[in-house]
């Protein structure tokens, strides 16, 4: 099924139950540039989301859950069940927050919610989204495979823009 511009502009995100209130996971303008500062790029947001769901704990999955997460929440008011604000998200609680034995729920959250913001590349056009002189590796797409892509250790390239 091909996501169109107005289904991932009108995405809704992932509802998630964060320190016993619920959250909406969706990657708006905000979280993507959290995230850009937090990781340098939305490519490596992408490729540290696939290789935190392959490797498990046997890689930097909290601090992936944690700075994903982040870049959503942190500055948000905190709403409880009856829609009142009790708070506002800061590192320090969203730390609290995080049950470890809940990393798999948390990585799926995300990577839903990312799938929701960015069409997967094989389902692009081929000019849709690219910049001049750029591919289809270096752009954001669907996280769908645990494993990560075999380049995963380079930078991403530049698109000149």
């Amino acid at each position: 099924m091909s996501i169109t511009e107005a289904d991932r502009l009108a995405a809704e995100g992932v509802a998630l139950e964060l320190g016993g209130v619920q959250v909406k996971v969706r990657f708006n303008n905000r979280a993507k540039r959290g995230l850009e500062k937090r990781f340098g790029s939305l490519v490596r947001f992408e490729r540290a989301l696939n290789q935190a769901r392959a490797d498990g704990l046997d890689g930097p999955a909290i601090t992936v859950c944690f700075d994903g997460l982040a870049a959503i929440v942190v500055g948000r008011p905190i709403i409880d069940a009856r829609g009142r604000r009790i708070g506002e998200w800061t590192e320090e609680r969203l730390d609290e927050a995080l049950d470890n034995g809940r990393l798999a729920e948390f990585l799926d959250a995300l990577t839903d919610a990312w799938n929701q913001a960015w069409p997967a590349l094989d389902e692009r056009s081929d000019d849709q989204g690219k910049a001049e002189g750029t591919t289809a590796s270096t752009s954001p797409g669907r996280t769908t495979s645990p494993s990560p892509s075999s380049d995963s250790a380079s930078p991403p390239t530049s698109s000149g823009t």
